[in-house]
């Protein structure tokens, strides 16, 4: 009983992260998304990470930091100097190839749906990270309930999408975020995404390529 409890609370607290990393990468940082960012409690759970934002992150005035913020979400992620955010492009050079209708397929095999207010394509990092939040989420439902096989069954889609997705392009793109952002957010929002996934590939059983470091 203990331990299926245990596996219910770090499911849940992986959820819980995959979230707020696809949260940041989804789309510009709103006031309520900076708000809770902000908050005392919040704060010390990132530098028990590991993950110190700053005194500009924590001090400046908020119209100017979501200014600061927006403008380079669109430097990063929007502009074709930037770091594209899509699987496609990493593995194959254009948008909305076979990544992006096979990680389509794979959210639909499980019940997933993109974000409504999304409007960008299927194989986006922050899409990506929302649909393993939602695997998790499954994963810790699954331990609550006391249903194991459910559990292993999910923590098995939850490999195969790391190995056939994020595990063959997510680090190049994360590598790139941290080499060429100019905000200590961004940096180490890639910092901790790419920790994080390293984790969560090693936990899983997923053989890591040896560049990443």
């Amino acid at each position: 009983m203990e331990e299926r409890l245990g596996m219910e609370e770090i499911a849940e607290g992986r959820s819980r992260l995959y979230l707020i990393l696809s949260r940041v990468f989804l789309k510009e940082v709103s006031p309520e998304f900076l708000r809770s960012m902000r908050e005392k409690g919040f704060v010390e759970y990132l530098k028990g990470l590991g993950i110190d934002l700053g005194e500009d992150f924590a001090n400046k005035e908020e119209k100017e930091l979501l200014e600061e913020l927006a403008a380079e979400y669109t430097q990063l992620f929007i502009a074709p100097a930037g770091a594209s955010p899509y699987e496609s492009v990493w593995k194959k050079g254009l948008l909305m190839q076979e990544p992006a209708a096979e990680a389509l397929a794979f959210y639909k095999r499980c019940g997933f749906k993109l974000p409504e207010d999304f409007k960008g394509f299927p194989d986006q990092i922050g899409v990506e990270l929302s649909f393993l939040g939602h695997l998790t989420r499954e994963e810790a439902r699954a331990w609550k309930e006391g249903d194991e096989r459910l559990a292993t069954e999910v923590m098995k889609l939850e490999r195969e999408f790391l190995k056939k997705h994020l595990r063959k392009w997510v680090f190049d793109f994360l590598d790139c975020v941290m080499a060429i952002t100019k905000l200590p957010f961004y940096r180490e929002m890639a910092r901790l995404t790419k920790e994080f996934l390293k984790g969560e590939m090693e936990d899983l059983g997923i053989k890591l390529d040896r560049s990443v470091a």
